[in-house]
């Protein structure tokens, strides 16, 4: 689990970061946050508001980052060099990442580098941490 949500960290952090030398579409963790808005139905809508007041946004975005770090660290318990399921879900998420950001006002092809850049870089942490070591033969 903690390579996972270190590879999660990773990704967030290095997406987030180099978000800032692009357009504001190129942030995904707020574009992934205003696709739920979006997708959420009215009434639940209004009892977030109701419930949480100014603080809904930064509660959407905290859970955001929970969601994504708990799938990520849950499925690097299963990646293997067969099955790599901790690489296929930080991939799932850049992608769903990278379709929020396209579906931002202003999003463009270029703003997908930041979100891509940091799924690279998550893969490459839960692959180099949960490789098996060699067993020697003695």
């Amino acid at each position: 689990m903690a390579a996972g949500l270190a590879a999660a960290a990773v990704a967030l952090g290095v997406t987030q970061l180099a978000a800032a030398f692009f357009s504001p579409a190129a942030d995904a963790r707020t574009a992934v946050g205003t696709s739920v808005i979006n997708l959420t139905p009215g009434p639940v809508k209004e009892w977030a508001i109701q419930t949480f007041g100014t603080s809904d946004k930064t509660f959407l975005t905290v859970m955001v980052v929970v969601v994504i770090s708990a799938l990520i660290a849950v499925a690097a318990i299963w990646e293997r060099a067969r099955i790599p399921l901790g690489t296929a879900v930080l991939v799932a998420a850049g992608v769903a990442g990278s379709v929020a950001v396209l579906n931002q006002p202003g999003g463009t092809v270029v703003d997908l580098v930041p979100t891509i850049l940091g799924t690279v870089c998550g893969v490459a942490v839960v692959r180099m941490l949960t490789k098996t070591a060699p067993t020697s033969a003695v």
